[in-house]
């Protein structure tokens, strides 16, 4: 990717994360009036976490057009990762999170969500927030190979 767009996207991305990040930081009681605390579900937060995905569609968007945001998007289909780095995944993570919990003595404490499924809409609000920030930062290519505008050489 050229110079020009790696910094073009690190501009927005960081300028519009660490633009609110400054903002609730000066702003922190007038923010917290509006939007509630800082936290997981705060849409401030959303916003920030969102900013590299939204500088990478809008910057593809922008110098690639809809052709090439639809090249962009048919990348986030790319599921490149040995199987052993799956298993790790789904096996080695839980695995040491059981582990610290009972090397601290709290393997025992009961589960913090009763019925069991009440996690479910936590897990589904996680799994909207968390990934999308990998959006932007998936790209680079479109365009045949690079950040270029559709029809110049």
């Amino acid at each position: 990717m050229p110079f020009e767009q790696s910094a073009r996207f690190f501009a927005l991305a960081y300028g519009l994360g660490w633009g609110i990040a400054a903002l609730a930081i000066f702003f922190a009681d007038s923010l917290t009036a509006i939007f509630g605390p800082v936290g997981y579900t705060n849409p401030l937060f959303i916003l920030a976490v969102y900013s590299p995905a939204i500088s990478g569609v809008l910057l593809v968007w922008r110098l690639c057009g809809l052709t090439g945001l639809v090249a962009f998007g048919q990348r986030l289909t790319l599921w490149r990762m040995p199987l052993g780095w799956w298993a790790f995944l789904v096996v080695g993570i839980p695995a040491g999170k059981y582990l610290s919990a009972a090397l601290q003595g709290t393997l025992a404490d009961p589960f913090p969500f009763t019925p069991w499924y009440s996690v479910l809409p936590l897990l589904g609000i996680a799994l909207a927030i968390g990934p999308v920030e990998d959006i932007g930062w998936r790209g680079g290519r479109c365009c045949g190979g690079s950040l270029r505008r559709a029809g110049q050489a």
